[in-house]
């Protein structure tokens, strides 16, 4: 890891966990998976709430990857001191093994749940 990327982590773990953010966070999953309940209370089908809880369980598997997935929580934690682009790390294959399988399982739960909204 070059000095490069340890200022951009020290950056990130001095201006990120803070009680505000951390609420802001906690609060954002919350209301998200409060709307995936409403809408399945509201129309009977249990299909967007499979929805919902497949983009809550790969969102945190993107921050680390995706650029767009950071951006957004950026915007959720609402701290402009953090580093504005994902720190460059240099992964090993292995270490792409816990976001196959996520996404592996949030794939299926998004279309079942596509699947259970057309039917």
């Amino acid at each position: 890891m070059d000095d490069d990327q340890k200022k951009l982590q020290e950056q990130f773990w001095n201006n990120s966990g803070g009680p505000r953010e951390v609420s802001r966070l906690g609060c954002a999953l919350a209301v998200w998976l409060g709307i995936g309940i409403g809408l399945t209370v509201w129309s009977g089908n249990i299909g967007y709430l499979l929805i919902c809880m497949a983009i809550y369980f790969i969102f945190p598997t993107l921050i680390g990857y995706w650029q767009p997935a950071y951006s957004l929580l950026r915007k959720i934690l609402g701290n402009e001191n953090m580093p504005p682009k994902i720190i460059p790390y240099k992964r090993k294959w292995w270490g792409f093994i816990p976001l196959a399988i996520r996404l592996v399982i949030s794939v299926a739960l998004f279309f079942k749940g596509i699947e259970l909204l057309i039917r």
